[in-house]
């Protein structure tokens, strides 16, 4: 058995609730051990066991349920050191303007007429410790060590943690990043780069003012701003298809294009409607993840870093359309990659992360 100690600290708040969201958050191993087995999955498994598929890769690592041939996992998580908090924050509690970088990838918790957009919410600068029990086989220690390593500069915890929320950094790391890193074939699944930054709250502002740049249309406070966004035109093009189909007029089948990076999608109007945008077909409709993560990210020399994460392995699938629903009509329509691959095209974003420690 081989067993580790790593400390972690949030560099941005963790909106980490569980049964009740609202009244408190907490770090949970449960979780933790979600997203060590989901990046786990997205780097294509260790390289040392690649005569496997990832799926039997997993399986041995994590467990597996399936029938006679389930099996336990051999490798346990556990939080020694935790942290936890009932304070409830909005927004505006958190200190983030509507129309800001940092609101832009907040919204969900801007207070609103309908009600109490609050959730509770654990700070930034926040410390906990978690312990890593390995009971399989020895010569895969490194590599366990080396996910946790990933987990510990790419992660996030809690709701958000797509955009920015709940980012991690691994305190007195034994493996450098890069190196941990080169335990997986990742090239390929995982495109990493980044935008420059000098603290955690640069990071957010950037990454915030980024992803607005690619995604927005209306309802941001800069409307004649956006015009020159290199998302505009992708953005206006999916707005006029909700509007058309709002105002009762079927569209020819153009494709749509925000789709591709996340559902689902709430389009409002004034003074119209609204119209949903999901994955699927009229009888089986659900979400996306999007596939683009944003992470503030500090180097083990203390530099900073604003990643932008494209997770090649998670791409929206060929053929897959999406379904868009308003109360009176609904339509499927078939989603372009051209934003997608705009986005990772874009000449602000410089390769990360540098090359592996000698």
């Amino acid at each position: 058995m081989k067993k580790a100690t790593f400390e972690f600290e949030l560099l941005t708040p963790a909106v980490a609730g569980g049964a009740e969201p609202k009244h408190r958050a907490e770090i949970r191993a449960p979780s933790i051990r979600g997203q060590l087995r989901w990046w786990f999955r997205v780097l294509g498994g260790f390289k040392k066991l690649r005569q496997k598929a990832i799926k039997e890769q997993e399986a041995e690592i994590f467990g597996a349920i399936a029938g006679d041939d389930g099996c336990a996992g051999k490798l346990a998580v556990r939080v020694v050191r935790t942290v936890q908090s009932s304070s409830r924050k909005d927004m505006k509690a958190m200190g983030v303007g509507p129309f800001t970088e940092e609101g832009y990838l907040l919204w969900p918790l801007a207070s609103r007429n309908e009600g109490d957009s609050s959730r509770a919410v654990i700070d930034a600068g926040q410390i906990f410790q978690l312990d890593i029990v390995w009971r399989g086989n020895p010569d895969l220690w490194d590599d366990i060590r080396s996910l946790v390593t990933v987990f510990g500069n790419l992660g996030s915890l809690g709701f958000r943690g797509r955009r920015a929320m709940g980012a991690l950094a691994l305190r007195g790391q034994r493996i450098f990043f890069c190196d941990a890193l080169a335990a997986f074939p990742w090239e390929g699944r995982v495109e990493i780069k980044a935008l420059p930054a000098g603290n955690a709250k640069s990071a957010t502002q950037a990454l915030g003012g980024w992803l607005r740049s690619w995604r927005a249309h209306g309802r941001t406070g800069r409307n004649q701003q956006e015009q020159g966004y290199p998302g505009y035109s992708f953005a206006k093009k999916d707005h006029d298809t909700g509007a058309a189909l709002l105002n009762g007029t079927r569209t020819s089948d153009q494709p749509v294009y925000r789709a591709a990076i996340g559902l689902p999608i709430i389009q409002r109007f004034s003074g119209a409607g609204s119209l949903n945008w999901d994955k699927g077909s009229r009888s089986s409709k659900g979400r996306f993840a999007s596939p683009v993560l944003l992470r503030p990210h500090r180097s083990e020399a203390n530099g900073w870093s604003a990643l932008v994460i494209f997770i090649e392995a998670l791409r929206w699938p060929d053929g897959e359309r999406v379904h868009i629903s308003t109360q009176r009509d609904e339509v499927e329509r078939r989603v372009s990659l051209d934003l997608y691959d705009a986005m990772k095209s874009d000449r602000r974003l410089c390769t990360f992360p540098p090359a592996a420690h000698p």
